[in-house]
């Protein structure tokens, strides 16, 4: 006996006949008129339970999910849910099972083309707050999805230089840009840029608001081949005009 669930409904049957019937018509159900394959997982749930769905990766081939609710413990032992994935082709034949935790309580994983390869990476929700949260990144490759690390902040981009950058909020007025590198299917933290205004004493008035962007966490800038002096001039954020 085996369950599939996705945004379509739920199927249970027997036998190997039978499931290929059930991703054939799941696939069917996932493509439009012109061949085009649509996202049938939301990026966020209000409330109640997370259902079984579907993202599409191109060429035919779709990301099955299945949740497992309250399937682990985190760090402060909560119970969080697993999501199960499979990467189902055109065909209807698996291609790879792989599944990881889901801290999130109301996001889905989601996927896009981080490194801009051709193909669409997964990004799989775990902590969120108002603004910032984290996300773990499974990149995909030739052989199938590989966990490459995490990320805190608002969102992962591909920067200059070969980098990507995540801004995390640090308060009203300050931010956080982490730095990493992508390579060898792993995500890397190379540093930080701590940037925003803050308050300091000046001639004319008893405190006034300045801008300010200091490189921390700098370890890995000999990797990179650059002090201190030339990551800041070369990718802190210029200053923002204030009304």
């Amino acid at each position: 006996m085996f369950v599939i669930e996705s945004g379509l409904g739920v199927w249970a049957g027997l036998g190997e006949f039978m499931f290929e019937m059930i991703i054939a018509a799941l696939l069917g159900g996932l493509m439009q008129p012109g061949g085009e394959a649509t996202d049938a997982c939301p990026y966020m749930q209000d409330d109640g339970e997370r259902e079984g769905c579907a993202l599409p990766l191109g060429d035919g081939r779709v990301l099955l999910l299945h949740f497992v609710l309250d399937a682990e413990e985190n760090e402060w032992g909560e119970a969080t849910d697993r999501v199960e994935f499979r990467v189902v082709n055109a065909a209807g034949a698996v291609e790879q099972s792989f599944g990881d935790v889901l801290e999130s309580e109301r996001a889905y994983p989601h996927v896009e083309d981080i490194d801009q390869d051709g193909d669409l990476d997964l990004f799989v929700p775990q902590m969120m707050g108002m603004v910032n949260s984290t996300d773990r990144l499974w990149v995909q490759t030739p052989d199938g999805f590989v966990y490459a690390g995490e990320t805190f902040g608002i969102s992962l981009n591909r920067a200059q230089d070969g980098l990507y950058e995540n801004v995390s909020r640090a308060s009203a007025s300050e931010r956080y840009h982490e730095f990493y590198t992508l390579a060898d299917n792993q995500l890397i933290h190379r540093f930080t840029l701590h940037a925003g205004f803050r308050m300091e004493p000046c001639e004319d008035k008893a405190r006034c608001m300045v801008w300010f962007c200091r490189a921390e966490d700098a370890g890995s800038l000999v990797d990179l081949s650059l002090t201190v002096a030339e990551t800041e001039a070369r990718y802190c954020p210029a200053e923002p005009e204030l009304d």
